[in-house]
Formats: C-alpha cells, sequence, structure tokens
C-alpha cells in the first residue's frame, strides 16, 4: 500500500502561492478592482485624516521622531514604513466608510492595504507591485472570513485575528520573500495579534477603528523581521495550539482554504 504523505501546513499553501503569484498572472478585471480599492481607501483616507484619533496618533508618532523614507497621507510626514502602514491604515479605517466583506467573518481588506503601499514606498518599488500585493491582502483576508463554521467572533474574537494572517503575506511580496521567510512572516505576525472582540462590544472606544490598521502595522514589520531571519512557527494556523485548535476546538470547524486567484470577480467584491 502506498504510503500518504503528511498533509501541508497551510502557512506553506499560502507562502508557496503568494510567492509565485506574478502581476502577469492577474486578470484584467482583478487590476481594475485593486486600483478602485485605491481610488475608495484614498477618499476615505483623505475624511479620516482629519479625525481625532488620527490627529492623536499622528502626534504620538511625530513625537516619537521620523526621518524615515515613507510618507504618512496628507500631512507628509516622513517615517519608517512600518508607522506609516499603521497611520494610513488608520486613516483609511477611521471613519469606518472603507469597504466592507462579510461571510461567516466580517473584515475589511482594505484596513490592510496601507503596509504594502509605505513597503512599496520605501523599497522604491513600482504601481504593479503594490496592486499585486493588494490583491493578495483582498484574497488571503477574504478567505479567511470564509473558512470558520462558524466564524471567529462566535468565539468572542475580533476579526483583527484574522488579519494577522493576511497581512504579512501581501507585505512579504512586496518585499519579494522566500516561501521560507513569508511562513515565518505569517507566524511573527499572528504570534502578536490575536484580538479579543471587546473592541467592538459594549462601550465603543479608539480601538475599534485601531485594531485591524494595527495587523497591517504588524504586517509591515513582521515582513520586515523574517527577510532578516527572524523565524516564526509555521504551524500559527493549522498546527499545534494553533488557530483552529485554538478559536475553533479543531480543524474540522474550518472549511478547506484552497487558493487558485479567484475572489476578485465582480460578485465577489466587497462593498
Amino acid at each position: 500500500m502506498a504510503e500518504h504523505s503528511p498533509k501541508r501546513l497551510l502557512s506553506h499553501v499560502i507562502a508557496e502561492w503568494a510567492c509565485a503569484l506574478k502581476y502577469e498572472d492577474l486578470s484584467p478585471a482583478a487590476i481594475e478592482a485593486a486600483k478602485l480599492f485605491w481610488f475608495d481607501s484614498i477618499g476615505c483616507a483623505l475624511g479620516g485624516s482629519q479625525q481625532d484619533d488620527a490627529r492623536i496618533l499622528l502626534k504620538h508618532y511625530r513625537a516619537m521622531g521620523g526621518n524615515g523614507n515613507a510618507t504618512a497621507f496628507v500631512s507628509g510626514f516622513k517615517t519608517n514604513p512600518v508607522d506609516a502602514a499603521f497611520l494610513n491604515g488608520h486613516m483609511i479605517r477611521a471613519m469606518d466608510y472603507n469597504d466592507i466583506y462579510w461571510k461567516a467573518d466580517p473584515c475589511h481588506p482594505s484596513d490592510l492595504i496601507a503596509a504594502p503601499l509605505a513597503l512599496c514606498e520605501s523599497e522604491g518599488l513600482s504601481g504593479k507591485d503594490l496592486i499585486l500585493s493588494t490583491i493578495i491582502a483582498y484574497e488571503i483576508e477574504m478567505r479567511l472570513c470564509e473558512s470558520g463554521r462558524p466564524g471567529v467572533r462566535e468565539y468572542g474574537w475580533h476579526h483583527a485575528t484574522l488579519s494577522a494572517f493576511a497581512a504579512p503575506v501581501a507585505a512579504g511580496r512586496v518585499l519579494n520573500l522566500t516561501p521560507e521567510q513569508m511562513v515565518s512572516a505569517i507566524g511573527i505576525s499572528a504570534s502578536r495579534t490575536f484580538c479579543p472582540g471587546a473592541v467592538t462590544a459594549g462601550k465603543l472606544t479608539n480601538m475599534k477603528n485601531t485594531v485591524d490598521p494595527w495587523a497591517g502595522r504588524m504586517g509591515a514589520e513582521s515582513a520586515l523581521l523574517a527577510r532578516d531571519g527572524f523565524s516564526g512557527p509555521e504551524h500559527i494556523i493549522d498546527g499545534k495550539e494553533g488557530l483552529f485548535e485554538g478559536i475553533g476546538g479543531g480543524p474540522a470547524q474550518f472549511t478547506e482554504i484552497s487558493l487558485p486567484h479567484s475572489r476578485l470577480r465582480d460578485e465577489e467584491l466587497p462593498d
């Protein structure tokens, strides 16, 4: 009888898919969708920049020092790409007007795309690199929000928990990580971002619109750390005491996640 090879851990499946995906593989419809997401996100950020919480954050990060090669929206504040990813992601989300995709779990995929933008700017990359990483962010985030049965929110966790698995993949693709580095980036990011649902339950605070952009920030930092050789757990999703076991009570609570890049169809776009 032929021996069955062990099932690959999902972090490896995701990493290999993302690292292999090229701009030339994208459909015209997906590219156009990514551009529309960015037009919408910039509009949201312009309004978001005028909100009190965005101003508090900008003041805070100015006081911590700048002098980087990434730019915060509207203010022109120069800082490192990790902080720029957070500031800009928060501006996109601050008014809660950005896109939403709601299946087993909800998500706002555009919360995560400021991280690829900041890294593209700091690395001197092109708009094509940004579009590719934007599509990867949407694809992984949306798949994760479809996978739970029930979703993580039913267990008392916020969807930023899932964003921590998608954000480093998009950021890592900008940095051209190897599959092994990408696996570590996922593990680093997700190890730091299991977010309780309390941020959107009961009395709301500034954290409501902050935790998901913070996942984007951690995705950027985790990808940079992985590029430098820092390691993270490969079994963080479907291995021992990973996401599936820790939240769902076992892998049977989650549907299979497969990865052809097909979610950005007209009928599947976030609202």
